[in-house]
């Protein structure tokens, strides 16, 4: 490795300093911040049109940027992770690469897919929850992005091991960030890569943040490049505000992949100019120092000294090219705007090559037309989101045993909040933030269960407990039975989940039918905050694991009177929280809500419908369900996640072992079809309506 200026950005962890930190891995650096050439040797060889087109795609890149935050901020995209700071990683590590060649990128990677041949609408229609941006086009090799962390590390070395068996001189280039260093489908993917001797490139964009976490909390390793070291395979650092040492390091890599030299792991050591999200505060964790010192090592204004000195490019080519990239952006979101909107029907259609007998049915049946009314309740004390928080509180005062652990749930409050303050009040040795890594934050839980302590561990959205599910529901649910008694695990996972939010894929999925069918997990919904915070507190006592799924769309929908101090709810005990006579309608969650809506619709009409909130799923009060059935002979269950093999199947068939004398109707679900959740734009005609519960009651009263 060539020597390095001390200007190069090397990661120091722990500080917003930055030195060489290893003679064997030192960062790759052949511009210094003032365009300077100072590693000759290392220079790509490139055209002048060449570094004229790099620099285009740089400038179009931060202006695009610009616009989407904008245009987040004006309610025309949905989830949108800037990307300013990052060029000279995305723009360089994509433009030495082909277009034969396959990226495999993660949810901040759209440069990478726009540059390698997806158009920018459909880049526009990803953000705004339209499933035809992940629609990848014909010739263009790109995976859509990846909204679980890591995962897509294993896809590429997938698909790196298809060129290899096939022969194909091809390469696979993936990417993550530091935080994404810790998931164990890292690891997993770079031993792999090393065992099978692959064409991949993996690129760790180094910015120094999880979200809010920072690198020196990620590892303890002298750099993420070290890493491929165990694994067998070559591991690089580069400084990633410098686009032609990027160029430089990934031209290397993929000559090396082609030519069956295996794999290279490639740190770029960069920085987000901008926040995680646009819901996110970045004041919250990064000093104005830090951020001045990583501004004057701006990509654009080093590469574009470098061009300048070459009389290669003028701030009136920036101006030029910026107007033209407004001009794009704003044709592109016109396009996406006007492309047709989605339906369930068309959902449905996409899930299988042939439509099966029963989702053919739940198609006829479904109504697509979505209410975008939303309710309205009378305020109090507390929000569920606030009743959470006091419920932990409560508990981490009044037991040293109880912990509370996740990503981002310590100094910020996590991404919701809902953890605010607690670390502050608390201490870091008893709420604390964890690597980005779901599996780990599982096992430690589990871990500290059997050593006495009551762990609450954070997952942050429910579609990344898949990445911990050996550790929630085999290993804790396990626990007391496999130790003979020995253990036990008194631990809360906790998650946000439900639709109506417009989130990200994979951030509103309902699991809670996978959670029941766990022997040995208790499951809680909560459906307000008086609930909320009773529940969590029983939970928090409990002395087998408990599965919290709290509902994004009642974290601030409505306030109750919540008292401030010590109360429980019990677990496993439903309550009744409408009398009727006519009809009973199960629910719990947000659907609570619609159903009693829907109540309040059939009263109109004459009929008096029962509505029991289950608040506890595992175990389930089958008596409070069974007593109300003797009563109104009639019955209907409702629930969010998908109709098969779910929470509402598993009541109705309860009811049939104890009350079907009692049934003058077979008892009816109203639920979701059964596909993935869909993109954002159709969500709420995917979900149960008031319409369509107060349709499903007709039906049982008709009957």
């Amino acid at each position: 490795m060539a020597k390095v200026t001390t200007d190069a950005p090397v990661r120091k962890a722990g500080a917003p300093s930055y030195e060489v930190r290893s003679e064997d891995i030192a960062p790759l650096q052949v511009l210094s911040p003032e365009g300077e050439v100072i590693n000759s040797e290392r220079m790509p060889k490139l055209s002048d049109e060449q570094l004229k087109e790099i620099m285009y795609r740089m400038v179009f890149t931060r202006t695009w940027d610009d616009r989407a935050v904008n245009l987040g901020r004006q309610g025309r995209l949905g989830f949108y992770a800037p990307v300013s700071g990052q060029e000279a990683t995305m723009v360089g590590s994509e433009y030495a690469i082909t277009k034969e060649d396959f990226v495999c990128p993660g949810y901040r990677d759209m440069p990478q897919l726009v540059w390698h041949g997806l158009p920018l609408y459909q880049a526009f229609l990803y953000s705004r929850g339209h499933q035809h941006g992940g629609q990848i086009p014909e010739g263009v090799n790109v995976l859509m992005p990846q909204i679980i962390i890591g995962a897509q590390i294993l896809h590429a070395t997938g698909i790196a091991m298809g060129f290899k068996l096939k022969n194909e001189k091809r390469v696979a280039i993936t990417y993550t960030g530091d935080g994404g260093s810790s998931e164990g489908d890292f690891y997993e993917g770079l031993n792999f890569a090393g065992a099978f001797k692959l064409p991949a490139i993996y690129f760790v964009q180094n910015n120094g943040y999880a979200i809010t976490t920072p690198f020196a909390k990620q590892t303890g390793a002298q750099s993420i490049a070290h890493k491929a070291l165990a694994a067998g395979i070559r591991g690089v650092q580069v400084d990633g505000m410098d686009v032609l040492a990027v160029i430089a390091a990934t031209q290397e890599a993929a000559e090396i992949a082609r030519n069956g030299g295996g794999a290279t792991l490639i740190e770029g050591l960069t920085y987000r100019f901008r926040p995680h999200s646009m819901a996110d505060d970045a004041s919250k964790y990064r000093t104005k120092e830090e951020e001045h010192e990583w501004s004057i090592k701006d990509p654009l204004v080093r590469f574009g000294k470098y061009l300048e000195k070459k009389g290669l490019w003028s701030e009136e080519d920036t101006a030029r090219v910026k107007e033209e990239a407004k001009n794009t952006v704003n044709e592109q979101i016109k396009k996406a705007e006007q492309t047709e909107k989605m339906t369930v029907a068309g959902l449905i259609d996409s899930m299988f090559e042939h439509t099966p007998a029963h989702l053919e049915e739940q198609k006829s049946r479904i109504s697509i037309k979505i209410s975008r009314r939303r309710e309205s309740y009378s305020m109090a004390q507390m929000n569920m989101k606030e009743a959470i928080r006091d419920a932990m509180r409560v508990e981490l005062k009044r037991d040293p045993s109880v912990l509370l652990f996740g990503e981002d749930v310590g100094k910020v409050g996590g991404v919701f909040r809902a953890t605010e303050g607690l670390q502050a009040e608390f201490g870091e040795n008893r709420v604390f933030d964890t690597p980005l890594a779901e599996a780990a934050i599982g096992g430690l839980a589990v871990g500290l269960g059997t050593q006495g302590f009551r762990p609450i561990a954070e997952i942050q959205f429910i579609g990344f407990i898949f990445e911990a599910l050996d550790q929630m529901f085999v290993q804790a649910a396990r626990m007391r039975y496999r130790s003979g008694g020995r253990y036990n695990a008194p631990i809360v996972f906790r998650t946000p989940f439900g639709g109506g939010v417009k989130a990200a894929e994979l951030h509103t999925e309902s699991l809670e039918g996978l959670a029941i069918q766990t022997p040995g997990m208790k499951v809680i919904i909560p459906s307000n905050p008086y609930d909320a915070k009773g529940l969590l507190i029983s939970a928090i006592r409990d002395n087998d694991p408990v599965f919290f799924m709290e509902h994004l769309n009642l974290y601030h929908a409505f306030r109750d009177e919540v008292p401030e101090g010590d109360y429980t709810v019990p677990i496993g005990k439903a309550k009744v929280v409408r009398e009727g006579k006519d009809v009973t309608i199960i629910a719990y969650g947000l659907m609570v809500h619609t159903a009693m809506k829907a109540a309040e619709e059939l009263e109109k009409n004459g009929v008096h419908a029962e509505v029991i909130d289950l608040r506890t799923l595992m175990p389930l009060d089958i008596d409070t369900i069974v007593a109300s059935i003797q009563k109104t002979n009639r019955a209907i269950v409702v629930q969010e996640a998908q109709r098969t093999a779910g929470v509402a199947a598993e009541v109705i068939a309860q009811i049939n072992e104890k009350a079907i004398l009692h049934l003058e109707a077979p008892v009816l679900r109203c639920a979701g079809p059964d596909t993935v959740y869909p993109f954002a734009q159709i969500e709420d005609a995917w979900l149960p309506t008031t319409g369509r519960i107060v349709k499903t009651v007709n039906q049982v009263l008709q009957f």
